[in-house]
């Protein structure tokens, strides 16, 4: 599917400020992110895996994926399982496995990748010919200025190529920091990747570098603050890793007790943690009511909040795990909501997502 509201739509930035990008939102509700691996041959400086090691590497199981993933179709709620890492194509054996696996329970599959793999047209063609027959649907490559120090320009041309013989849906995922003038960046692309393979792109997405990982470790505290400090989170699909964790984050590795860890397919239905989801104030709160107001909220409320003060403001998903692993704040929020919070976060709701998906 191409069209201009895919390819222009996505600004991760207030929902209040996304007229067109209802369809995106909904899309990435509905869309499960599978981390089949925190490995990548990559030392990108912004990487939020890499140097923080935030998750051990968790042994691949097809057994366990084979019935994790009948009870993630029998729920009838995901529409896209969307691959990433890490990098997938590092794990290329894990990888096939998985959209076999996946595409079997009838769920489509899309892959993220920097496109390391793609140095020559005969290779791209061979890897990414095996992943559709296998039944892969769409191929991201990630984009910014640190994935191309390790990875050519001439990789992801090729990769669009070849995914475009293979009839692959193609995205690109481009990070930047801060505001982002879009028509800008996609003129910057157009020019960068020529015309002709540019219009073979159905969907683009931008996103802001986060100080999370290597970004927090290697970038200085002004290259985030010269853009504006996201303040609502977009991350509020179902993230599952290998070994069956699901959360409702991408970001960073949270403490035991948060409100954003929903359980483990190991041993919990995924229906229930849908509900455990649908039930949580603080997702919502997150990303309807935004980050500064919640805040706010809580210090009305009388919380002394001693993290706001050691925390700098730009650190949000730092500042998100200490929020959401808090008891009382998760009391308050779901104890204390007032109306004109629950009135906003349920008409944004509707005006994205067509119903309200969380229960406030």
């Amino acid at each position: 599917m191409t069209s201009e509201i895919n390819k222009t739509a996505y600004k991760q930035n207030s929902l209040a400020q996304l007229p067109v990008a209802a369809e995106v939102h909904e899309k990435i509700l509905h869309t499960l992110l599978f981390f089949i691996t925190t490995r990548c041959p990559l030392n990108c400086t912004h990487c939020a895996i890499k140097d923080v090691n935030r998750r051990e590497e968790a042994p691949y199981n097809p057994e366990a994926l084979e019935s994790w993933f009948d009870d993630i179709a029998s729920a009838d709620f995901i529409r896209e399982v969307n691959i990433t890492g890490g990098e997938p194509f590092f794990v290329f054996e894990r990888l096939i496995n998985a959209v076999e696996i996946i595409t079997r329970k009838g769920i489509p599959t899309s892959v993220v990748s920097s496109g390391y793999w793609a140095s020559d047209n005969n290779g791209a063609r061979d890897r990414l010919s095996l992943l559709a027959e296998k039944g892969l649907k769409t191929l991201y490559l990630s984009i910014s200025a640190y994935h191309q120090q390790q990875v050519p320009l001439a990789n992801v041309k090729t990769a669009i190529t070849e995914a475009a013989r293979q009839n692959l849906s193609i995205g690109i995922l481009f990070y930047d920091h801060g505001r982002m003038n879009i028509g800008q960046v996609i003129k910057q692309l157009q020019e960068a990747i020529g015309e002709n393979l540019f219009a073979k792109v159905h969907y683009l997405n931008f996103g802001p570098i986060l100080a999370i990982g290597g970004a927090r470790k290697n970038l200085k505290p002004e290259v985030f603050l010269k853009g504006t400090v996201k303040d609502f989170c977009t991350s509020i699909g179902p993230v599952i890793f290998a070994n069956g964790e699901v959360i409702a984050c991408c970001g960073e590795k949270l403490p035991s007790g948060s409100a954003l860890k929903l359980g483990n397919l190991s041993r919990d239905k995924f229906a229930d943690l849908l509900q455990r989801m649908r039930r949580s104030h603080v997702i919502p709160y997150l990303t309807f009511i935004g980050f500064n107001e919640t805040v706010r909220f809580l210090k009305e409320r009388g919380m002394f909040l001693e993290w706001d003060l050691t925390i700098p403001q730009h650190e949000i998903c730092r500042r998100c795990a200490v929020i959401s692993t808090n008891p009382e704040v998760i009391r308050i929020l779901e104890e204390e909501m007032p109306d004109h919070h629950r009135m906003e976060i349920q008409l944004k709701q509707l005006l994205i997502y067509g119903y309200n998906f969380f229960i406030v």
